[in-house]
């Protein structure tokens, strides 16, 4: 392919156009496109170091919209409402740890990232340990937390996925261990793809009536969050919805609490 031709999602594309779609109207200027296997451009109007820090500081100051994704907000949102401030928890499966600072931001006082894959932190707040050592160490861990906090990581549990042992009911499995760590009365805050129940080959699974019910056993069903700051209501459709796409769902935040053993 000549080099002055770009490869794109919706085909290909010369450096004329990629200059009227892409490159003017977001305000820069092509120095040269020969040279180099990739264009050498200018910003009209660059802006100042104080500009470019005043505008980082404002988007700050704005806090949390749901603009950016209300499924992830959904978090935000219900450990704010259901308030975790001055608590310990846990995170489960965190690839980035976006949940915790989330968790920072509602109050948290100190948490405890567990997850499958090693995971560098040097925040002062936030601890790392394997999930098998969890395990290991389980007298340790029982009674422990306040809350715990999982989005998307627990429909993939016993699939193989992200390197975790095989195992058809790990999830439910993987809920039995998180009622152990709770504290009486603790809070557990679980992010899912909800709807038509259903296992996607090894990558995840899907949420309905029967797969929920199980999931649930031994908590109460407190709220549900999706991109509101208040809780939602539970709609049947919501638990038969099919998606035909595998890389789109709808995750809802349940908030349950640990109940008391049955007598």
């Amino acid at each position: 392919m000549p080099a002055n031709i770009f490869r794109t999602a919706k085909g290909n594309i010369t450096i004329g156009e990629l200059m009227k779609k892409v490159f003017t109207p977001n305000g820069y200027a092509l120095v040269d496109a020969e040279k180099s296997l990739i264009p050498v451009l200018k910003q009209e109007n660059p802006p100042t170091c104080k500009q470019a820090f005043e505008d980082w500081e404002r988007q700050a100051e704005k806090g949390i919209s749901t603009a950016s994704n209300p499924q992830l907000i959904a978090v935000y949102y219900a450990t704010k409402f259901h308030s975790i401030k001055g608590m310990n928890g846990a995170v489960i499966g965190s690839q980035t740890p976006w949940v915790e600072v989330l968790c920072l931001a509602n109050g948290a006082e100190s948490l405890i990232t567990v997850d499958y894959q090693k995971l560098h932190i040097t925040h002062p707040q936030i601890a790392f340990i394997h999930a098998m050592d969890v395990v290991k160490n389980r007298e340790v861990y029982n009674d422990k937390f306040d809350f715990i906090v999982s989005f998307s990581s627990i429909e993939h549990s016993g699939l193989g996925r992200y390197g975790d042992p095989i195992d058809p009911f790990g999830d439910i499995k993987e809920m039995q261990k998180i009622r152990c760590m709770l504290k009486p009365g603790g809070l557990f805050f679980l992010g899912l793809p909800v709807g038509q129940d259903n296992v996607g080959w090894n990558c995840h699974r899907t949420y309905g009536r029967i797969r929920l019910a199980m999931m649930t056993a031994g908590f109460e069903v407190v709220d549900i969050f999706y991109m509101d700051e208040e809780p939602i209501n539970l709609e049947l459709d919501m638990l038969y919805k099919e998606y035909y796409n595998p890389h789109v769902f709808i995750h809802y935040v349940f908030v349950l609490r640990k109940s008391a053993p049955p007598k």
